[in-house]
C-alpha cells in the first residue's frame, strides 16, 4: 500500500502553534512556529493576530509540500470556503455543509451498513 501518511516532527509543531494561535496564544504559538522557522534557517515569525495565522498555516505548506496534508489543512482551517485563497477548489458554505469536501459513497455502501449517513452533495 502506497497511501500512508507520514507524520513529521515540523508538522507537530506547526499543528500546535495554529492551536496556540487559535486560543489567542500568540507568543506561545510563535516559539512553536519558530521552531521549525529556526532549524530550516529561515528567520523567526514576529507576526501577531490574522498575519500570525496565516504565516503558520503557509509553514505548514511550505514544510510539508507534497505530503498530503494540504488538502485537510485546507478543509480544517476552512479556506476552502474562503473565496480569497485560489487553490484549485472552493466550495460554498452550504456545498462544504452538505460534504462536498468529502469523498462520495455510493448507494450500495448501505448493503453492508444501513446505519450509515451518506452526504447530501454528492446525492
Amino acid at each position: 500500500d502506497d497511501n500512508q501518511t507520514v507524520f513529521r516532527l515540523s508538522g507537530a509543531y506547526l499543528l500546535h502553534a495554529e492551536a496556540l494561535a487559535n486560543l489567542g496564544e500568540e507568543n506561545r504559538a510563535r516559539d512553536m512556529a519558530n521552531i521549525v522557522r529556526d532549524r530550516a534557517g529561515a528567520r523567526p515569525f514576529t507576526s501577531s493576530g490574522k498575519d500570525l495565522k496565516e504565516d503558520i498555516f503557509f509553514e505548514r505548506c511550505r514544510e510539508l509540500m507534497g505530503e498530503g496534508h494540504y488538502w485537510y489543512d485546507v478543509v480544517r482551517t476552512k479556506r476552502i470556503i474562503d473565496n480569497d485563497y485560489k487553490f484549485g477548489y472552493h466550495c460554498t458554505v452550504q456545498q462544504f455543509k452538505d460534504g462536498a469536501w468529502t469523498w462520495p459513497l455510493s448507494e450500495k455502501t448501505r448493503v453492508n451498513n444501513p446505519k450509515i449517513v451518506l452526504n447530501e452533495y454528492w446525492r
